[in-house]
Protein backbone atom coordinates (compact mmCIF):
# COMPACT_ATOMS: atom_id res chain seq x y z
CA UNK A 1 0.00 0.00 0.00
CA UNK A 2 0.97 3.32 -0.99
CA UNK A 3 -1.35 6.20 0.60
CA UNK A 4 -0.48 9.61 0.96
CA UNK A 5 2.73 10.07 -0.53
CA UNK A 6 4.17 12.27 -2.84
CA UNK A 7 6.83 11.87 -5.86
CA UNK A 8 8.15 14.50 -8.15
CA UNK A 9 10.93 14.78 -10.53
CA UNK A 10 12.60 11.76 -11.26
CA UNK A 11 13.22 10.10 -14.26
CA UNK A 12 10.42 7.53 -13.05
CA UNK A 13 8.67 8.71 -10.13
CA UNK A 14 7.52 5.09 -9.51
CA UNK A 15 8.66 1.56 -11.02
CA UNK A 16 6.80 -1.74 -9.77
CA UNK A 17 7.76 -4.38 -11.31
CA UNK A 18 8.06 -8.89 -10.49
CA UNK A 19 10.68 -10.09 -11.86
CA UNK A 20 10.73 -12.85 -14.80
CA UNK A 21 7.80 -14.03 -16.58
CA UNK A 22 7.52 -16.89 -13.59
CA UNK A 23 3.99 -16.97 -11.17
CA UNK A 24 6.09 -16.66 -8.01
CA UNK A 25 7.26 -13.84 -9.25
CA UNK A 26 4.62 -11.62 -10.11
CA UNK A 27 3.76 -9.13 -7.25
CA UNK A 28 0.32 -8.99 -6.13
CA UNK A 29 -2.06 -6.69 -4.09
CA UNK A 30 -0.58 -3.53 -5.00
CA UNK A 31 -2.42 -0.43 -4.00
CA UNK A 32 -1.85 3.29 -4.11
CA UNK A 33 -4.60 5.77 -2.73
CA UNK A 34 -4.51 9.72 -2.78
CA UNK A 35 -0.59 9.91 -4.08
CA UNK A 36 0.45 12.71 -5.96
CA UNK A 37 2.85 12.19 -8.64
CA UNK A 38 4.09 14.91 -10.86
CA UNK A 39 7.16 16.02 -12.99
CA UNK A 40 9.19 12.96 -14.08
CA UNK A 41 11.05 13.80 -17.03
CA UNK A 42 14.71 12.27 -18.41
CA UNK A 43 16.81 13.21 -21.31
CA UNK A 44 17.90 9.72 -21.39
CA UNK A 45 15.87 7.06 -22.70
CA UNK A 46 11.82 7.47 -21.58
CA UNK A 47 10.65 8.75 -18.60
CA UNK A 48 7.11 8.16 -16.72
CA UNK A 49 5.44 8.99 -13.65
CA UNK A 50 3.99 5.53 -12.87
CA UNK A 51 5.81 2.52 -14.73
CA UNK A 52 3.93 -1.04 -13.82
CA UNK A 53 4.69 -4.64 -15.29
CA UNK A 54 3.97 -8.18 -13.61
CA UNK A 55 1.40 -7.22 -11.43
CA UNK A 56 -2.03 -8.83 -10.62
CA UNK A 57 -4.49 -7.19 -8.49
CA UNK A 58 -4.16 -3.64 -8.63
CA UNK A 59 -6.10 -0.35 -7.38
CA UNK A 60 -4.59 3.08 -7.86
CA UNK A 61 -7.31 5.69 -6.26
CA UNK A 62 -7.62 9.18 -5.62
CA UNK A 63 -4.62 9.71 -6.87
CA UNK A 64 -3.01 12.98 -8.81
CA UNK A 65 -1.00 12.65 -11.75
CA UNK A 66 0.48 16.06 -13.62
CA UNK A 67 2.96 16.55 -16.33
CA UNK A 68 5.07 13.38 -16.55
CA UNK A 69 6.99 12.45 -18.78
CA UNK A 70 8.60 15.56 -20.23
CA UNK A 71 10.07 19.18 -19.49
CA UNK A 72 9.41 21.69 -21.89
CA UNK A 73 12.11 23.93 -20.23
CA UNK A 74 15.11 21.68 -20.87
CA UNK A 75 16.44 20.53 -24.06
CA UNK A 76 16.07 16.82 -25.00
CA UNK A 77 13.44 16.61 -22.33
CA UNK A 78 10.37 17.37 -25.12
CA UNK A 79 7.37 15.36 -24.93
CA UNK A 80 7.24 11.62 -26.72
CA UNK A 81 5.36 9.35 -27.42
CA UNK A 82 6.94 7.05 -25.06
CA UNK A 83 6.81 8.55 -22.01
CA UNK A 84 3.34 9.18 -19.84
CA UNK A 85 1.79 9.95 -16.84
CA UNK A 86 0.50 6.23 -16.16
CA UNK A 87 2.10 2.90 -17.86
CA UNK A 88 0.51 -0.34 -17.00
CA UNK A 89 1.83 -3.17 -19.15
CA UNK A 90 -0.44 -6.30 -20.80
CA UNK A 91 0.83 -8.38 -17.71
CA UNK A 92 -0.75 -5.80 -15.34
CA UNK A 93 -3.68 -7.55 -14.45
CA UNK A 94 -6.68 -7.51 -12.66
CA UNK A 95 -6.47 -3.41 -12.45
CA UNK A 96 -8.66 -1.16 -11.35
CA UNK A 97 -8.25 3.12 -11.80
CA UNK A 98 -10.87 4.58 -9.90
CA UNK A 99 -11.58 8.99 -9.30
CA UNK A 100 -7.95 9.48 -10.47
CA UNK A 101 -7.04 12.94 -11.88
CA UNK A 102 -4.30 13.00 -14.53
CA UNK A 103 -3.13 15.96 -16.51
CA UNK A 104 -0.47 17.08 -18.54
CA UNK A 105 1.26 14.13 -19.98
CA UNK A 106 3.31 13.81 -22.35
CA UNK A 107 1.69 10.82 -24.28
CA UNK A 108 -1.75 9.13 -22.89
CA UNK A 109 -2.38 9.80 -19.56
CA UNK A 110 -3.38 6.12 -19.06
CA UNK A 111 -1.98 3.45 -20.87
CA UNK A 112 -4.18 0.51 -19.01
CA UNK A 113 -2.53 -2.06 -21.72
CA UNK A 114 -3.77 -5.26 -19.31
CA UNK A 115 -7.50 -4.29 -19.63
CA UNK A 116 -10.22 -4.07 -16.30
CA UNK A 117 -11.75 -0.97 -14.69
CA UNK A 118 -11.25 2.43 -15.48
CA UNK A 119 -14.21 4.57 -13.75
CA UNK A 120 -14.43 8.00 -12.68
CA UNK A 121 -11.11 9.54 -13.57
CA UNK A 122 -10.75 13.16 -15.18
CA UNK A 123 -8.24 13.47 -17.64
CA UNK A 124 -7.29 16.87 -18.95
CA UNK A 125 -4.50 18.14 -21.56
CA UNK A 126 -2.76 14.79 -22.38
CA UNK A 127 -1.02 14.46 -25.14
CA UNK A 128 -1.90 11.87 -27.95
CA UNK A 129 -4.63 10.10 -25.90
CA UNK A 130 -6.50 10.36 -22.41
CA UNK A 131 -6.73 6.88 -22.12
CA UNK A 132 -5.58 3.61 -24.10
CA UNK A 133 -7.22 0.15 -23.33
CA UNK A 134 -5.42 -2.79 -24.73
CA UNK A 135 -2.47 -2.84 -27.10
CA UNK A 136 -2.18 -3.75 -30.42
CA UNK A 137 1.47 -5.61 -29.81
CA UNK A 138 -0.37 -7.88 -28.03
CA UNK A 139 -1.07 -11.48 -29.74
CA UNK A 140 -4.50 -11.74 -31.21
CA UNK A 141 -6.85 -12.74 -30.01
CA UNK A 142 -5.19 -15.16 -27.18
CA UNK A 143 -4.09 -12.05 -25.17
CA UNK A 144 -7.15 -9.86 -26.10
CA UNK A 145 -7.93 -7.52 -22.80
CA UNK A 146 -11.32 -7.54 -21.33
CA UNK A 147 -13.18 -4.52 -18.79
CA UNK A 148 -14.98 -1.57 -18.19
CA UNK A 149 -14.09 2.00 -19.24
CA UNK A 150 -17.14 4.15 -17.76
CA UNK A 151 -18.10 7.52 -16.19
CA UNK A 152 -15.02 9.25 -16.82
CA UNK A 153 -14.28 12.61 -17.89
CA UNK A 154 -11.96 13.18 -21.18
CA UNK A 155 -10.91 17.07 -22.03
CA UNK A 156 -8.54 18.49 -24.37
CA UNK A 157 -6.12 15.52 -25.30
CA UNK A 158 -3.73 17.48 -27.83
CA UNK A 159 -1.08 16.93 -30.48
CA UNK A 160 2.73 15.42 -29.12
CA UNK A 161 5.53 17.76 -30.12
CA UNK A 162 3.49 19.12 -33.08
CA UNK A 163 2.50 15.64 -34.30
CA UNK A 164 -1.14 15.49 -35.10
CA UNK A 165 -2.90 13.47 -32.61
CA UNK A 166 -5.67 14.33 -29.84
CA UNK A 167 -7.95 11.25 -29.19
CA UNK A 168 -10.22 10.47 -26.11
CA UNK A 169 -10.44 6.84 -25.38
CA UNK A 170 -8.75 4.25 -27.72
CA UNK A 171 -9.74 0.61 -27.84
CA UNK A 172 -7.07 -1.93 -29.30
CA UNK A 173 -7.07 -5.69 -29.32
CA UNK A 174 -9.83 -5.76 -27.05
CA UNK A 175 -12.67 -8.28 -26.64
CA UNK A 176 -15.21 -7.97 -24.22
CA UNK A 177 -15.33 -4.21 -23.26
CA UNK A 178 -18.04 -1.94 -22.29
CA UNK A 179 -17.64 1.85 -22.63
CA UNK A 180 -20.22 3.95 -21.54
CA UNK A 181 -21.17 7.19 -18.88
CA UNK A 182 -17.70 8.77 -20.29
CA UNK A 183 -18.06 12.66 -21.39
CA UNK A 184 -15.04 13.42 -24.06
CA UNK A 185 -14.96 16.99 -25.18
CA UNK A 186 -12.84 20.13 -26.87
CA UNK A 187 -10.07 17.55 -27.86
CA UNK A 188 -7.36 19.63 -29.85
CA UNK A 189 -5.39 18.51 -32.81
CA UNK A 190 -3.19 20.52 -35.27
CA UNK A 191 -5.40 18.59 -37.89
CA UNK A 192 -8.68 19.21 -36.71
CA UNK A 193 -10.77 16.93 -35.09
CA UNK A 194 -9.71 13.13 -34.49
CA UNK A 195 -11.06 10.73 -32.60
CA UNK A 196 -13.14 10.93 -29.56
CA UNK A 197 -13.64 7.25 -29.24
CA UNK A 198 -11.30 4.94 -31.71
CA UNK A 199 -11.64 1.65 -31.84
CA UNK A 200 -8.52 0.45 -34.13
CA UNK A 201 -6.40 -2.70 -34.44
CA UNK A 202 -8.70 -6.01 -33.83
CA UNK A 203 -11.04 -5.86 -31.28
CA UNK A 204 -14.90 -7.80 -30.90
CA UNK A 205 -17.40 -7.24 -29.01
CA UNK A 206 -17.16 -3.69 -27.75
CA UNK A 207 -20.31 -2.28 -26.99
CA UNK A 208 -20.12 2.00 -26.73
CA UNK A 209 -23.38 3.07 -25.04
CA UNK A 210 -24.46 6.68 -23.65
CA UNK A 211 -21.46 8.59 -23.69
CA UNK A 212 -21.43 12.30 -24.23
CA UNK A 213 -18.98 13.37 -26.90
CA UNK A 214 -18.25 17.12 -27.77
Amino acid sequence: LFEDCRFVGYNDNMSIQGFGNVAASILSDFRMRRCVVTDAFTTVGHSQGLFMSLVDTVLIEECFFDHNGWNENLVGAEATIFNRNLYLSHDVTNVTTKRNIVVRSSSEGLQQRGGGLCEENLFIKNGGEGVLFGQFQSSWPSEAVSGTVRNNVVLDATDIAGSPRGVGIQFQHASGVECYGNIIAHLRSSSGNMFAISVSSQNTDINIHDNIIY
